[in-house]
């Protein structure tokens, strides 16, 4: 293996400026993708045994390896392993374990098996449950690398490839940056925080600067008190004569510099310098009144006219699909709710910018009245619907009110669909030793300016979504989450900025743990940026070996993403084609099919479902029908959709209540329950599914009118029951034994009849 690592300014060591030998996350090479998981039958057993056991192995021989070195003595020596009470303490552990192992079998969730298509996961990678175990055994904790000396160099490779596989730049100031979190929870709350300081950092900077003219002695930036910014329309002004309204709109390339243009013009050594002399002046420190408060202040001082005043503290933006981590995110940050403004989704559950209700109408009003706005969010792959909103659409609309004098972050949370874009990733490497550039030239390094595919005819997703997928790198950060689309196991989350000098603003550390009272870490670290303190080295190997592995480009991660999305739009035909001659009840999709795009009735689109429903995927990309693959269904792999029965006289139910009714049996009959004392292993459903519920004052009127004519319902429901199947499976579709999708849609089938034959004739099947 080459251990010849990069000089990354993150894994460089201060004191003798050689880089961290780690190993090559890029050098993975294609395989079979049946060799990365265990196996919905555990197939792969023995090879996670060999995996385990030589881990084992390692951490056995790395203890009794140091211990030789010095000649220390044993501790639990053969004597006292022959007491008594020693043996009496290992059997209560063997026992103890014994009982937690029958236990995990009798009622654990079988989310690995062909049937679970539930919540957001499914097996693990091999290599991350590999890698979890080997680090585990040795503890380690990423909060500082005095507690992780092996992990924390992995985490900060891992936290590089997560840039490269989005396809942020390298940028000549502010390179981008990403770390592992507990979840995208996390990620979430901090890229909150991260903004919520960036939008105040000009203020700190201009309290620091007047503090600088007052000072006496003179201070180290009395040279620079009238350092000038240009702002958003192009005028050059005194940074602490700009009221609040402009300094509110400065672009966050543009914010993020100012301490190292600060620090040059000044002739100090290092930007970290203004960064901690303005400390004391940030929203972390003065907190929201105390800021607030101060802005209040300039602007009377500077005598600002009204319109250059911000007539309020930023808002966010979220649409009504918002994770519920975002209402908390806006509460914990010091936002607070009412801060948090959502747009009501259209029909297929998108955000929209544009119309009355749209986010550019929004926008609009924010800028009329003067109201900042800190980050719109755009869910790339939403929690209940895995849709995908229009952010190539977002981006523009901020080009437009750039031009406006107005700014704002833009957040991408993919914490669902961040690994989706492995399937339109180009392969990549990293600039590393001759040797790796001369085995394979061709290999783009990560600063390719285009780095995805150009050809995506055989990719199982729609133009619109890959349209969406090629802006992603243009987003200012990005919530991924590997524990969902990257099959790794829990906790890991993940946090990406497109300028990583954002980390610098949630930066908090303490002597123990190497910290220098400053935010220029004395070592490399990802422990002190963010909201954690202690992070488990094993959860980001875990994540580390399965990149090695699998890379997230079109050959590792790729692959198994365009399976999963290709099954999930084949399950989507399957539950279409039942609708074929059937006068029992119909199934009606989220998503509205290509006619009713059209206007036009949907039964033509059953048909043609029916008629590609037993298509391979391979048959289905590579024939005439390609397009109409690609683009039906959902934009990415959570298939939404409902049963309403049918009366006698062929038309749809009508009755919110009887609708409701049908699909609360369907759902009860397919999801998984704690209900001691049956075990879940012997007494499980054949098929487990979830559901979620739409609500008219979350999704507004135009989502909930649409779908409720769609279905057939009379009146306006205020709320919509739906059933979920979550296809994360990239094997469901090609076992030993065909396609098992058919004995999925089978089971969904025959609940749906016998639950209509139980409602009588006008609800269930015509009576002789």
């Amino acid at each position: 293996m080459n251990w010849r690592r990069f000089a990354h300014p993150d894994l460089v060591d201060n004191r003798s400026d050689q880089s961290w030998p780690i190993p090559d996350i890029t050098a993975g090479s294609p395989g079979r993708t049946a060799a990365w998981f265990l196996g919905p039958n555990a197939e792969n057993a023995e090879l996670l045994e060999r995996l385990i056991q030589r881990a084992l192995d390692s951490a056995f021989d790395f203890r009794r390896d140091f211990s030789d070195r010095f000649g220390d003595p044993p501790v639990i020596t053969e004597a006292i392993r022959h007491e008594p009470a020693y043996r009496e303490a290992v059997t209560a552990l063997e026992e103890a374990f014994e009982e937690l192992v029958q236990f995990l079998e009798r009622y654990s969730t079988p989310y690995a098996s062909l049937r679970y298509q539930r919540h957001m996961l499914w097996d693990n990678t091999l290599p991350a449950l590999a890698g979890y175990f080997a680090a585990m055994l040795h503890n380690p904790n990423n909060v500082t690398i005095q507690a992780s000396t092996a992990t924390t160099p992995l985490a900060i490779l891992l936290g590089w490839d997560l840039c490269r596989m989005v396809g942020y730049p390298e940028r000549e100031y502010g390179d981008p940056w990403a770390h592992i979190t507990a979840d995208g929870s996390i990620a979430n709350i901090e890229s909150t925080w991260a903004v919520r300081e960036q939008s105040y950092l000009p203020f700190a900077l201009a309290l620091l600067l007047d503090h600088a003219a007052e000072s006496d002695p003179p201070h180290a930036l009395y040279p620079v008190r009238d350092f000038e910014v240009t702002m958003l329309d192009g005028e050059t002004r005194p940074l602490r004569k700009i009221p609040s309204w402009p300094l509110f709109n400065l672009p966050m390339d543009t914010t993020l510099d100012l301490p190292r243009q600060i620090a040059e013009q000044a002739g100090l050594d290092s930007a970290f310098q203004v960064w901690s002399l303005a400390m004391p002046y940030t929203l972390n420190t003065l907190g929201p009144h105390g800021m607030w408060e101060e802005i209040r202040k300039r602007d009377d001082q500077l005598n600002a006219p009204p319109l250059s005043r911000a007539a309020g503290p930023p808002v966010l933006f979220t649409p009504s699909t918002r994770h519920y981590s975002w209402p908390k995110a806006a509460a914990v940050t010091g936002f607070g709710m009412q801060a948090l403004h959502f747009i009501r989704v259209d029909a297929r559950a998108r955000q929209p910018v544009a119309g009355q209700d749209g986010l550019a109408a929004a926008l609009a009003k924010c800028r009329a009245n003067r109201q900042p706005v800190a980050m719109v969010v755009t869910v790339l792959g939403s929690t209940e619907e895995s849709a995908v909103d229009p952010l190539e659409t977002i981006l523009e609309e901020r080009e437009s009110c750039r031009r406006q004098g107005m700014d704002f972050n833009v957040h991408a949370d993919a914490a669902w669909g961040g690994y989706v874009v492995s399937a339109l990733r180009r392969d990549y490497r990293f600039v590393g030793s001759a040797r790796d550039a001369e085995r394979d030239p061709d290999l783009p390094i990560p600063t390719d300016p285009e780095p995805y595919i150009d050809d995506v005819s055989d990719v199982p997703i729609s133009d619109y979504v890959v349209a969406q997928y090629r802006k992603l790198r243009e987003a200012d950060s990005i919530t991924v989450d590997p524990h969902k689309m990257g099959y790794v196991q829990y906790p890991a989350g993940a946090l990406i900025y497109r300028n990583g000098e954002l980390r610098r603003l949630t930066t908090f550390t303490g002597s123990y743990i190497g910290g220098t009272g400053s935010v220029k870490p004395g070592e490399p670290t990802v422990g002190i940026f963010g909201l954690e303190g202690s992070k488990p080295g094993a959860a980001s190997t875990a994540v580390y070996l399965s990149h090695r592995v699998i890379r997230p480009t079109v050959s590792g991660y790729g692959r198994i993403v365009r399976r999963s999305m290709a099954n999930a739009k084949r399950l989507f035909l399957k539950l279409m084609a039942l609708n074929v001659d059937n006068q029992v009840y119909e199934c009606i999709p989220l998503t509205p099919l290509p006619d009713e795009q059209e206007g036009l009735d949907r039964s033509r689109d059953y048909y043609r479902c029916q008629e590609l429903a037993g298509r391979s995927p391979e048959e289905l990309l590579n024939g005439p029908d390609a397009d109409y693959f690609r683009n039906i269904g959902p934009d990415l792999n959570i298939v939404d959709y409902v049963f309403n029965p049918l009366r006698a006289d062929g038309h749809p139910n009508s009755d919110p209540e009887r609708f409701t009714k049908l699909n609360a049996g369907v759902y009860d009959a397919f999801h998984v329950a704690f209900n001691p004392p049956e075990p879940i292993r012997d007494d499980g459903p054949p098929l487990m599914i979830t559901r979620t519920e739409f609500a008219r004052k979350d999704y507004g009127d135009t989502f909930m009118d649409t779908f409720a004519h769609r279905i057939g319902l009379d009146g306006q429901p205020e709320t919509l029951d739906c059933l979920r199947s979550t296809v994360m499976d990239p094997y469901v579709t090609t076992t030993a034994e065909g396609d098992f999708l058919d004995t999925v849609v089978a089971e969904l089938d025959r609940k749906v009849r016998e639950l209509c034959s139980r409602g009588g004739p006008e609800t269930g099947e015509r009576k002789p």
